[in-house]
C-alpha cells in the first residue's frame, strides 16, 4: 500500500539530487550572473539561489502550503531552466511532479497540468514517479473541466499501475466524470464493477458503493438502489462512513417507501442506529482511522500522494458528517416511526405494533401523537378489535384537538365493522356524521353506514342513507355506487319492482366500468329471481361478450348456465358449466358439481363420475374434496354400488377426517352409519391413539348428536362437556367449535363463549358461524342488551336456514322483540315459525309459549290462555314446555278471576305423573293451596 507524502521523507526524493546541484552551482552559475547585474547604490536586490528555492518549496509543500511550494518551484524553473545543470541532471522531470501536484492543490489547474504534461513529454518514467503524475495530471485536468482528456488520462494511469485498488480509485473518478457528464448508467456501471471486485481494499469497495447508491437515488432507480444496500453486508467494522450511510439508508427508505417497495424500506431504515450509538461509533472508527492515517503517512514515497488525496477526503468528509451529526435534533423517535409504519405496510403488523406501543410514550409529542394513530392501525390489522378500539378511543382523549380526530373515529367504525359489530359501527358513524367537519368524510361515512344497516339488515335505514349519498356527494361514482348498494338492498328485500329499474339505469347509464358491469349483473340476477329465465339468460349473454374479463365472468358464466337450465335448455347449461375452468376456487367447484348433476341427469352416468373425478385432481381444500366424494358416493349407490360407495366414505374419512376445513364430514359418518352400525365411541379412542384429535371430535360429536335425537339430552349434553374437556379447543374444528361452544355457552359456560369466538376468529366463512352469532345473542340478552342481541342474530340471516338452530334463533327474536315491545314482528316471526314442516314439537310449543307471553304483554289474558292451552294440548310430549302451558294458563285464569278452572287446570297437570320432575310441578301446588284458600274464605 502506499502513503503520503511528508516533510521528513522528502530527502528520499528527488530533493537529494536538487539541493547537491544547487551547491555546486551557487559558486560558477549564479554568482557569475548576478555580477553582470547592474545594481544601483541604494538599491538592494533580493536573491534566492537554486537550494533557497527547493528549501522553501519543499519546506511550504511538507507544511501543507501548496500555494507557495507551487510559486517556488515556478520560479525555480523559471530561473534555472535553462541552466546547463538543470538540462545536464535532469532536474525537470524530477521536480514536475512535486511543482504540478503543489499546484493542483493550490487550485492553479492550468500550472499543474503544464508541469505534469512536461514530464510526461520528457518521459520521466525512469525514476519510478510514473504512476503518481499520471494519476495527479488526470486529476488536474478533471478538476479543470477538461473531461474527455481527463478520461484518457485516468485510462493511461490504470495501465501504468499494476495495483487493482489504484486503478479502482482511477475507476471511481472517471464515474464521476461520467456523472458530471449525464452519462448515468456508465458510471453506475462503473461503481458496481469497483464495488464487486473482491481485490479492491475494502474501503474503496465500500465508498463506490456509497456512489453508485447515491447515484441510483438520484435518477429514481429504486429497484437497482434497493439491491445495492440491501444484498450484502455492509462490513461496517472497517468503514467510517457509518453517519452517511446511515442517511443514505433513511433517504433510502422513505424513497422506497413512498414508491410501494415497503419491505425494502423496512429493511433500509434497520440500517440506520440510534443517533447515540452512531455517534459513539462514527468517532471510534474516526480516530481508528486518523490515527493510522498519521502512522503510516511517514513511510510512504511519492505515489502515496493519490492516497493522501483519498485518504484525506474521506477523513474530512467523515468529520463533517460526525460535526453535523453532533449538532442534529436526535432523528431515533422519527426513525422508529418510519420503520413501524413500513413494517405495518409489509404485513409485520406484531412488529409495527411492538414499536407504534412504544413510541407513543415518546418525548415527541408530534411523533408520540403519529405513533399512537398508527397503533390504532396495526391491532386493526391484526384482528385484535376490542384493543384496536380501546386505543382509538384513548387516542381520542389524549388528542381530541387533532387533526386527526376524524380519521381515528373513522377507524373505529371500520374495526367494527371489520369485527362484524354492525350496529356499533353504525353508532361510530353516526358520531363521526355528526361531528367530522369534513363535508366528503361526513358524505363517505353516511355511505358506510348504509352499508352497515344492509348487514344488520335495516332496510330501511340503509336505503335513507343511499338516498342522501345520492344527493350530497360531489363524486358522481360515489353517488352511483350508492344507487347501486340501493338497488342491492331492494334485491335483498325481493322487491324486484324497486331494484330492477335502478340497475337497468347504471348498465346503462354510468360512465365507470366497473359499475357499469356490476349493475348489469345484478340487473340479470334480478330477472333470474323473477324467474324470467329466458331473459336472463340473453342479459348474460350480453354481459359475458360486453365485459370480458370482468371480475363475475365465470359467476356469471354459472348463473347463465342455471338460467338455461331452469329454461329446460340442458345441453346448452351443461356446455356453460364445462366452459368454467375448474380451478378457479368456488366457481369452478360449482360448476362441475352442477354438470356431474346434470350428467346424471341426462342418464350419462360414466360422464358424471368421470367429471367429479377431474375435479377432484385440481381440489386441495378439505370441504370440497368431501362434497365431490359426497356426490361420487350418492351416484354409486345409485348404481347399486355400495361396497365401492362405502370404500370411497372410508377413503374421504381417512384422508380429510383431521382437517379443519372438512366440517361436511359428519355428513360422511352420517351416511356410513345408515348402511350400518357404527360404534362411534371406539372409533373416537382410535383416533385420538393417533393423535388425530379433530377426527375424534368428530366421531365424539356425532355421538352426542345422536343421543340428542334419540331424547337422550342429558347425556347428549353430559357427552359435549366430556369433548369440551378432552380435546383442546385449538384442535377442534369448525363443527365442534359450533355444536359444543352454543351448548356450553346456553348452559352459562366462560368456555362456550371462547368456542364461538375463535370459530368466527378461525373460519369467518363456516358454514356454522350462525352457530356463534346465536350464542353472542345469548350473551347480550342475559346483559339485557337487547338491541345488541337482535344485532348478532340479525347477523345469521338467511345462512341459519338448514341449520337446526334455525328455528330456535326465531323463537329467540320473538322473544327479544317482545322485550323491545316490537309486538308485530314477534307474532309475524313466530307464526312463520309454526309454519315450518321440520320444527320440532318442543319447537312449536315453545312459539305457542312466545306468543302466550306476546299476548300477556298486550294484557290479553284470554288470548294468552288460549295459546298456553293449546300447548299442553298439542305437545304433551314436550314436557317442560307443556308443563309451562299447564302452569300459565292456571295463573292467566287466576288473574280474569276464574279460580275454579284455574284449579281445574292445575289438578289436571299435578295429576300427570311425566310432569312431576319438571320446574312448574312445586309451584303449581302453591298456587293450588293458595287459590283453595282463597275460595273456602
Amino acid at each position: 500500500m502506499l502513503y503520503p507524502l511528508t516533510k521528513e521523507s522528502l530527502s528520499h526524493t528527488s530533493f537529494l539530487v536538487l539541493k547537491a546541484a544547487t551547491q555546486r552551482f551557487r559558486n560558477a552559475a549564479v554568482f557569475s550572473i548576478l555580477a553582470l547585474l547592474p545594481l544601483a547604490p541604494s538599491q538592494v536586490v533580493e536573491f534566492e539561489t537554486m537550494s533557497d528555492l527547493v528549501n522553501r518549496g519543499a519546506n511550504a509543500f511538507a507544511d501543507g502550503d501548496y500555494v507557495q511550494a507551487a510559486r517556488a518551484f515556478q520560479k525555480l524553473e523559471s530561473l534555472y531552466s535553462e541552466e546547463p545543470e538543470w538540462e545536464a541532471n535532469r532536474l525537470g522531470p524530477k521536480i514536475a511532479p512535486l511543482a504540478g501536484y503543489a499546484a493542483l492543490k493550490a487550485g492553479l489547474f492550468d500550472q499543474a497540468i503544464d508541469s505534469l504534461q512536461q514530464y510526461v513529454s520528457e518521459d520521466g518514467s525512469g525514476d519510478g514517479q510514473e504512476i503518481f503524475v499520471r494519476y495527479t495530471l488526470a486529476l488536474a485536468l478533471k478538476n479543470q473541466g477538461k473531461f474527455a482528456e481527463a478520461l484518457d488520462a485516468f485510462a493511461q494511469f490504470r495501465a501504468a499501475t499494476h495495483s487493482v485498488s489504484q486503478q479502482s480509485i482511477g475507476l471511481v473518478h472517471e464515474a464521476d466524470i461520467h456523472e458530471k457528464q449525464n452519462a448515468f448508467d456508465l458510471a453506475a456501471a462503473i461503481l458496481s464493477q469497483v464495488s464487486e471486485n473482491a481485490s479492491t481494499a475494502i474501503r474503496i469497495r465500500i465508498h463506490a458503493r456509497i456512489r453508485l447508491l447515491q447515484t441510483q437515488l438520484d435518477q429514481m432507480k429504486f429497484h437497482q438502489a434497493a439491491e445495492t444496500l440491501l444484498n450484502r453486508p455492509w462490513e461496517s467494522d472497517t468503514m467510517p462512513e457509518m453517519a452517511l450511510l446511515a442517511f443514505l439508508s433513511i433517504e433510502a427508505g422513505d424513497l422506497f417507501l413512498s414508491n410501494g417497495l415497503v419491505e425494502e424500506a423496512r429493511r433500509a431504515y434497520r440500517l440506520a442506529p440510534s443517533k447515540t450509538t452512531l455517534v459513539e461509533k462514527q468517532k471510534q472508527k474516526l480516530n481508528e482511522l486518523t490515527h493510522t492515517f498519521k502512522a503510516r503517512r511517514a513511510n510512504v514515497g511519492m505515489g502515496g500522494i493519490m492516497w493522501t488525496d483519498f485518504y484525506e477526503q474521506l477523513i474530512g468528509a467523515a468529520t463533517a458528517q460526525l460535526a453535523a451529526l453532533e449538532d442534529s435534533e436526535d432523528y431515533t423517535d422519527p426513525l422508529q416511526l418510519r420503520r413501524g409504519k413500513s413494517a405495518l405496510l409489509a404485513k409485520r403488523t406484531y412488529e409495527a405494533w411492538l414499536i407504534f406501543e412504544r413510541l407513543s410514550q415518546s418525548v415527541s409529542l408530534e411523533v408520540a401523537e403519529a405513533a399512537h394513530f398508527n397503533w390504532i392501525l396495526a391491532a386493526k390489522e391484526l384482528g385484535q378489535y376490542e384493543d384496536a378500539i380501546a386505543i382509538a378511543r384513548n387516542y381520542l382523549d389524549t388528542y381530541p384537538a387533532s387533526e386527526s380526530v376524524d380519521d381515528a373515529l373513522s377507524l373505529i367504525a371500520h374495526t367494527l365493522i371489520d369485527a362484524g359489530r354492525y350496529e356499533e359501527a353504525i353508532n361510530a358513524l353516526t358520531e363521526l356524521i355528526t361531528d367530522a367537519s369534513d363535508q366528503s368524510l361526513k358524505t363517505v361515512s353516511i355511505y358506510q353506514r348504509g352499508q352497515c344497516y344492509l348487514r344488520v339488515p335495516d332496510y330501511e335505514s340503509a336505503h335513507l342513507d343511499f338516498e342522501q349519498v345520492e344527493k350530497l356527494a360531489t363524486s358522481q361514482d360515489l353517488a352511483e355506487r350508492a344507487s347501486l348498494w340501493k338497488g342491492i338492498g331492494f334485491f335483498l328485500q325481493s322487491n324486484l319492482e324497486k331494484s330492477l329499474p335502478i340497475f337497468e339505469k347504471l348498465k346503462s347509464d354510468s360512465q365507470n366500468g366497473e359499475i357499469r358491469g356490476e349493475a348489469h349483473y345484478r340487473y340479470a340476477c334480478c330477472l333470474y329471481t323473477s324467474f324470467d329465465y329466458s331473459s336472463c339468460a340473453n342479459s348474460l349473454s350480453g354481459f359475458l361478450t360486453n365485459y370480458l374479463g370482468h371480475p363475475r365472468q365465470y359467476e356469471a358464466t354459472l348463473l347463465l348456465g342455471d338460467a338455461l337450465a331452469a329454461d329446460n335448455q340442458i345441453e346448452a347449461a351443461l356446455k356453460q358449466y364445462q366452459s368454467i375452468p375448474g380451478d378457479i376456487g368456488v366457481i369452478g367447484h360449482l360448476a362441475a358439481m352442477q354438470s356431474a348433476q346434470m350428467s346424471w341427469d341426462l342418464d350419462r352416468f360414466d360422464e358424471a363420475i368421470d367429471v367429479l373425478e377431474a375435479q377432484l385432481e385440481f381440489t386441495k381444500d378439505a370441504y370440497k374434496s368431501t362434497e365431490i366424494q359426497l356426490l361420487a358416493v350418492d351416484f354409486r349407490f345409485k348404481l347399486g354400488d355400495t361396497e365401492q360407495a362405502v370404500d370411497l366414505l372410508r377413503e374421504t374419512i381417512s384422508t380429510n377426517g383431521d382437517s379443519p376445513e372438512a366440517e361436511n364430514l359428519l355428513q360422511a359418518i352420517d351416511v356410513i352409519a345408515s348402511t350400518k352400525e357404527i360404534q362411534a365411541i371406539s372409533l373416537k379412542d382410535a383416533a385420538l391413539a393417533n393423535n388425530q384429535f379433530r377426527l375424534a371430535a368428530r366421531y365424539w360429536l356425532f355421538h352426542a348428536l345422536e343421543l340428542k335425537n334419540a331424547d337422550r339430552v342429558f347425556q347428549y349434553r353430559e357427552t359435549l362437556l366430556a369433548l369440551a374437556n378432552e380435546i383442546p379447543i385449538e384442535r377442534l374444528p369448525p363443527e365442534c367449535l359450533a355444536h359444543v361452544g352454543l351448548e356450553m355457552a346456553r348452559l352459562d359456560f366462560n368456555i362456550g363463549q371462547t368456542m364461538l369466538q375463535r370459530l368466527v376468529a378461525l373460519y369467518p366463512d363456516s358454514f356454522y358461524t350462525p352457530f356463534a352469532y346465536f350464542g353472542f345473542a345469548i350473551k347480550e340478552a342475559e346483559a339485557k342488551q337487547y338491541s345488541l342481541a337482535l344485532g348478532w342474530l340479525n347477523r345469521m340471516g338467511s345462512n341459519a336456514v338448514g341449520l337446526p338452530i334455525h328455528v330456535d334463533s326465531m323463537i329467540f327474536e320473538a322473544q327479544l322483540r317482545i322485550e323491545v315491545q316490537e309486538y308485530e314482528r314477534a307474532q309475524e316471526i313466530l307464526e312463520n315459525a309454526l309454519s315450518l314442516r321440520w320444527a320440532t314439537s318442543e319447537q312449536k310449543a315453545d312459539c305457542l309459549l312466545a306468543l302466550a307471553e306476546l299476548k300477556t304483554r298486550h294484557n290479553r289474558p284470554e288470548q294468552a290462555i288460549a295459546y298456553c292451552q293449546r300447548v299442553f294440548t298439542l305437545y304433551p310430549g314436550a314436557t317442560d314446555a307443556a308443563a309451562a302451558g299447564y302452569f300459565r294458563s292456571a295463573q292467566h285464569l287466576a288473574e280474569i278471576e276464574e279460580p275454579g278452572k284455574a284449579k281445574e287446570v292445575l289438578e289436571e297437570f299435578l295429576g300427570r305423573s311425566e310432569y312431576r320432575h319438571t320446574i312448574f310441578f312445586e309451584q303449581a301446588k302453591k298456587l293450588l293451596t293458595k287459590l283453595s284458600a282463597e275460595q273456602s274464605l
